[in-house]
């Protein structure tokens, strides 16, 4: 095996985070069945993948706070 044949894993790794964000932005756009959000994250109907819930604020602010 040449040595042009072995992967840069962090190649790999940057190339699998580009991929996981456009299938996230993929599904946000085009899938519109979510499942019921709990503990502040919802689940695609049709794909499963997990979204951080954007109508609500974050966990870590009192309602004082917002």
């Amino acid at each position: 095996m040449s040595q042009s044949a072995v992967s840069d894993p962090t190649k790999s790794t940057r190339t699998a985070g580009l991929l996981d964000r456009l299938a996230d932005m993929w599904c946000r756009r085009m899938h519109d069945s979510p499942m019921l959000p709990i503990h502040g994250r919802y689940q695609c109907r049709k794909c499963h993948r997990y979204h951080e819930v954007s109508w609500e604020p974050p966990r870590d602010q009192t309602p004082a706070d917002r």
